[in-house]
């Protein structure tokens, strides 16, 4: 179940899926409240394009919000059937996939901006960690941005993994330290080690 549920359906009925709904939950205290202008910001600067999210959430929003305003195709993705427990309008603007990475990654279906929220997990492994990140970035346009949440916090393997992808595929990396944390990774040149774009 989503945080808070109850208030997220609750304030979508209210404001629709709106720059209010958005400006709503930036001031609360949701663990993707600080990130939610942020990634709704990446999406509408890429302008018409592919966005991809995994992980069901109200980031889900900010990106529904985005590719409803430039005409761009989003792409969601959850283990949770998620809209057919959350009413909402403007999910016909919204392509979802009932099931895990896995059915993402065996796609030849390239994004311009992909956010994974699924890595609060602290039994998943390194290897796990880096299989998902080798995976989205072969999903990932050039120029493209890969966006990845709770990388700030050490109790997630995706933190030390973030450091091992960047170095061996040489990728521009910032993180933002608040809200357990906000990765944003692109790619700068040819990787030290092997090319997850070969094969894509």
């Amino acid at each position: 179940m989503i945080h808070r549920q109850s208030e997220l359906i609750k304030d979508i009925d209210e404001l629709g899926v709106s720059e209010e709904l958005l400006k709503l939950w930036f001031h609360s205290r949701y663990s993707t409240s600080k990130h939610l202008l942020i990634l709704y910001s990446l999406a509408r600067g890429i302008g018409k394009g592919k966005f991809l999210e995994i992980g069901f959430g109200r980031s889900t929003f900010a990106f529904l919000l985005a590719s409803i305003q430039s005409g761009s195709d989003f792409t969601c993705c959850d283990a949770v059937n998620y809209p057919s427990e959350i009413p909402c309008p403007e999910y016909d603007r919204m392509y979802f996939v009932h099931g895990n990475s896995a059915e993402i990654w065996n796609t030849s279906v390239r994004y311009d901006l992909m956010f994974l929220d699924y890595f609060s997990d602290q039994s998943m492994s390194m290897r796990a960690c880096f299989w998902e990140l080798v995976s989205a970035l072969k999903h990932l346009n050039t120029h493209g941005i890969l966006a990845i949440h709770d990388t700030f916090d050490h109790r997630y393997s995706v933190k030390k993994t973030i450091r091992l992808i960047a170095f061996l595929y040489r990728l521009d990396v910032v993180t933002l330290p608040f809200n357990y944390g906000l990765t944003l990774l692109t790619r700068k040149g040819v990787p030290n080690f092997g090319d997850p774009w070969e094969k894509a």
